[in-house]
């Protein structure tokens, strides 16, 4: 959960400290002052917000909330605890979980999931993307990889997929399959930090990309799906990139 919440830190910075620059590129830059507390915010994170009690049955027993989504009448739980995907509605109820095996539609270790177009997909082993509807009933599988990620986003151009380092044999931690089958890479990894594995989600949203070893938010070019700076937050000089910080 640490890992989610730096990233939500990242986004937060991002939209509401002061900009006060522009670097080459002509993208905005965020000075952040790491030895100060006293933050501009131009508003609140959050407006409102409301709560759902879910269901606690032998069959829900939930620990370490990896991710939440809610779509239409359905709350979808990634628990690491087995790991697998759990169903509620909308009221909390429990309606089911995927199924731990090796048959067709089960699971091993899930270790992520998104709704898209009204699909259920779950990234199972590290290597496959398995299709389900919203129910959890098993469709197919989506995509087979020979390399291990651990978190995908997927586009209608194609699936970006986050490699925290699990996959020694990369030297970039986030990758782009095309529709038709191509691949690219983005993100090197970080020379002090390619020998630890860092168990963390790519966060995409509305094309932007934010990656916790990174001081550069990102986001997807129209046309390319490549990615370009969107925003540079400058630490004043201190970042995780250096030596002394490893």
């Amino acid at each position: 959960m640490k890992n989610v919440y730096y990233l939500v830190l990242v986004v937060l910075l991002c939209t509401s400290c002061r900009k006060s620059g522009v670097v080459s590129g002509n993208y905005p830059v965020v000075v952040v002052d790491l030895r100060t507390k006293d933050v501009q915010k131009d508003s609140s994170a959050f407006t409102s917000f409301s709560t759902v009690k879910l269901e606690v049955t032998d069959e829900s027993l939930l620990a370490d909330i990896a991710k939440v989504v809610c779509h239409n009448d359905r709350v979808y739980v990634l628990s690491m605890l087995e790991p697998t995907l759990f169903i509620f509605d909308k009221s909390g109820k429990y309606q089911s979980k995927l199924a731990k095996g090796q048959g067709p539609g089960e699971v091993t270790f899930v270790s992520d999931m998104a709704v898209y177009h009204d699909t259920l997909y779950v990234l199972d082993g590290y290597r496959s993307i398995k299709s389900y509807d919203l129910d959890g009933t098993y469709i197919k599988e989506k995509a087979q990889f020979d390399y291990p990620y651990f978190s995908m986003s997927l586009t209608p151009s194609g699936i970006y997929l986050l490699d925290p380092n699990i996959n020694r044999k990369s030297n970039h931690n986030l990758h782009f399959i095309t529709s038709n089958g191509e691949e690219k890479t983005f993100l090197p990894k970080n020379k002090w930090f390619k020998d630890v594995s860092i168990a963390t989600y790519n966060s995409m949203r509305d094309g932007y990309i934010v990656w916790p070893l990174s001081n550069i938010v990102y986001k997807v070019e129209k046309g390319s799906d490549d990615l370009i700076p969107a925003c540079l937050i400058d630490f004043k000089g201190k970042w995780i990139d250096g030596q002394e910080y490893k």
